[in-house]
C-alpha cells in the first residue's frame, strides 16, 4: 500500500453525505443500529435495508481466524463485487463502495462516480486499473474523514479499527473486506424476506465480539431516508 487516507469515522451522517457525493440516490441513507446483538432494533430502523457496514477491532485472534477461514472456503463470489484494498486506512471507504458498486443499479446516480465504476469494473479490469478507480474516490475522501466528533488520526497512523460491509446476492449474504482475498459467503438469504431479518449478520458480529473481546464495534444500515 503506497497510498494512504485518513480514516473515516463511524458515523452515519458521513456516510450518507460521502455516499451521495459518489453517486448514491438522496432517498436513501445510513442510520445507525443501536445493537450489535439484538436483531429486533431493526424493527425501529426505516425499510427495506439494502446493506450493513460495520467497524470493528482487528486483534491477533481475529487475524488467525481470517488466516484460517480463508485457507478452508472455496473459491465463489456469488456475483458480487469485491475490491482488494489497496490503499492504507481506506477501510472506509471500500466498505462505501462494495455497498454502492453491490445495491442495485437504481439506487446509483447516472453518470456518477460510482455509476461509472460500475460500468467500468464490469470488463475485467486489473488489479491496477482498479487502484486508479478508487484513486479518483479518494480524491473527497479527505473532506469527510476530517469530519466527526472524535479527533481524526493522521493518514500514515496504524489503526486497528476495520469496516467491513454484508450485502445479500442470489439467496446468499456476504462479507466483503478488503484485507481478505475473497468475498465470504456468511449464509443464506431468503429472498421474500426483508433484508437484515435474517440471522447471519448478527450472529457474524457476535462471533467477531466473543473472538475479539473487545467493545469496539459499531453498525450502520443502508436503508430509506425516513
Amino acid at each position: 500500500m503506497t497510498q494512504s487516507v485518513i480514516p473515516l469515522e463511524s458515523n452515519p451522517e458521513i456516510f450518507t453525505e460521502f455516499a451521495h457525493s459518489l453517486g448514491l440516490v438522496p432517498l436513501l441513507s445510513f442510520h445507525d443500529v443501536y445493537s450489535v446483538t439484538d436483531i429486533e432494533v431493526l424493527e425501529f430502523l426505516p425499510q427495506p435495508i439494502y446493506a450493513f457496514v460495520l467497524l470493528f477491532p482487528i486483534t491477533d485472534s481475529f487475524e488467525q481466524f481470517r488466516q484460517q477461514e480463508a485457507a478452508s472456503t472455496p473459491e465463489s463470489d456469488g456475483g458480487v463485487v469485491w475490491l482488494k484494498q489497496s490503499v492504507k486506512n481506506a477501510c472506509g471507504l471500500y466498505a462505501l463502495l462494495h455497498v454502492l458498486l453491490n445495491v442495485p443499479k437504481s439506487l446509483v446516480v447516472k453518470d456518477s462516480k460510482a455509476d461509472n465504476f460500475r460500468r467500468k469494473i464490469q470488463n475485467n479490469l486489473k488489479q491496477a486499473d482498479l487502484d486508479e478507480l478508487v484513486e479518483d474516490c479518494c480524491s473527497i475522501h479527505e473532506s469527510y474523514a476530517t469530519q466527526g466528533s472524535t479527533e481524526a488520526p493522521d493518514a500514515e497512523d496504524d489503526v486497528n479499527l476495520h469496516f467491513v460491509t454484508f450485502v445479500a446476492k442470489n439467496g446468499r449474504v456476504y462479507e466483503l473486506d478488503g484485507r481478505r482475498t475473497k468475498p465470504v459467503d456468511v449464509g443464506s438469504f431468503d429472498s421474500n424476506d426483508k433484508f437484515g431479518k435474517e440471522k447471519v449478520i448478527f450472529e457474524r458480529v457476535q462471533y467477531y465480539m466473543e473472538l475479539t473481546q473487545d467493545p469496539n464495534f459499531a453498525l450502520i444500515a443502508l436503508a430509506s431516508t425516513g
